[in-house]
């Protein structure tokens, strides 16, 4: 007896945690359901070799070569995509991703054979900093709205993308659901504790770790900016880490060398968790987020961390979720059980003085850190997990 389908979309599989958190929840129902992944641009093998117990099926070979180019190659994948649901009964279809959110909608909902099919969109990140550009934020509001509000829901990672959607993009209240990312929570632990330490550790002096693409969302030159400004205030020579790759690896070395700041670009690392968990601390300067798994895997592991409080996420994995309404207002500086958060800036080009005084602050705090009790709900069994279950129960 065959099991019923289920259809998997996303933009692009990248090395990215939303397409990481796709194949999770998809490999959540591949014991039940016949579980198909598609794209609308081509796979990176990573991801391929990460999903290989699931049914790839490629909507595009190769990749664009430049904006022109992406276009052309997205109506060819949408034509694949109608294929699809033409050719294909499904029992479900999830997307993941605004392009294939509203291209699922536009196939799906003029199927002759899926038009009633239960459609599952997955909005990942806080989409009024991501669309900050006037013309797309006016574009957004115009079509997410006309396309979302099809759905059979909208899935989201934190509470503050759920207010995001409804106030701005005006997607109804009822189809909102909020799913927090999950965390592999064996497996980063025992990846993190079997491998020898990443770095040396230095005496006298604290490690602190930031890891994500070198891109502007990151704020990564400010991080460098900020972190030296702290050891010269302090008259500390504590040491700072960046695990990452990204267009702006050039511009980021070049802060190092010129100011001799106490930091290295490391690059991509196959064991992440590693370094999180050998690290005295943590830091996120994002201006915006989703969800930060890689937040969330430092607060798993135990790592002290200081996080901006940006939108969205830090704020509720740092309190434990008990804080998730984004219009309650907290200090520039914030301590939590877990760690810090400070005040967000939007300027990659200065200092944060609130992470200066977020990194002093935490000296005392980041030496007791991994002495407590670790009572973070992230270490719950079916944290994440139990709720996917249930859409389709």
């Amino acid at each position: 007896m065959h099991k019923p389908k289920l259809l998997f979309l996303v933009d692009k599989m990248e090395n990215g945690g939303a397409e990481r958190q796709l194949v999770k929840i998809a490999s959540l129902y591949a014991h039940k359901y016949d579980v198909e992944i598609t794209s609308l641009l081509p796979a990176e093998q990573n991801m391929l070799e990460q999903a290989s117990e699931l049914t790839y099926t490629p909507l595009a070979a190769t990749p664009p070569k430049g904006t022109f180019d992406k276009l052309k190659l997205l109506n060819r994948s949408f034509k694949g995509l109608k294929q699809l649901a033409e050719n294909n009964q499904y029992e479900a279809v999830f997307s993941f991703l605004e392009w294939s959110n509203v291209l699922t909608i536009k196939a799906f909902k003029n199927s002759s054979l899926n038009s009633s099919t239960p459609i599952y969109l997955n909005v990942r990140n806080y989409l009024s900093n991501q669309y900050s550009n006037k013309l797309k934020q006016a574009v957004a509001k115009t079509l997410l709205p006309r396309f979302y509000n099809q759905a059979t829901g909208v899935l989201c990672n934190s509470n503050a993308i759920k207010q995001d959607l409804e106030t701005n993009f005006k997607i109804k209240s009822s189809l909102i659901k909020v799913i927090y990312n999950s965390v592999a929570v064996e497996k980063i632990t025992r990846n993190a504790k079997s491998a020898e330490p990443p770095f040396k550790i230095q005496n006298n002096a604290l490690t602190f770790v930031s890891c994500g693409r070198l891109a502007d969302q990151k704020q990564f030159n400010s991080l460098l900016l900020s972190f030296h400004q702290y050891n010269k205030q302090t008259n500390r020579n504590d040491k700072l880490y960046i695990v990452g790759s990204g267009p702006l690896k050039s511009t980021l070395q070049n802060t190092i060398e010129t100011l001799n700041i106490n930091a290295e670009l490391v690059g991509h690392q196959n064991n992440a968790p590693a370094w999180l968990f050998n690290a005295d601390c943590f830091i996120l300067n994002s201006f915006f987020e989703g969800f930060p798994n890689v937040l969330a895997e430092s607060v798993v592991l135990g790592t002290y961390a200081i996080t901006a409080d940006c939108l969205s996420g830090p704020r509720e994995i740092m309190t434990n979720f008990a804080i998730s309404d984004y219009n309650v207002e907290l200090s520039d500086v914030y301590p939590t059980d877990l760690g810090m958060l400070y005040k967000v800036e939007q300027n990659d080009s200065t200092v944060n003085k609130h992470l200066v005084e977020a990194l002093t602050m935490s000296l005392e705090r980041i030496n007791t850190h991994k002495a407590k009790p670790n009572n973070s709900d992230l270490l719950n069994d079916g944290f994440g997990i139990s709720p996917w279950y249930d859409i389709l129960d």
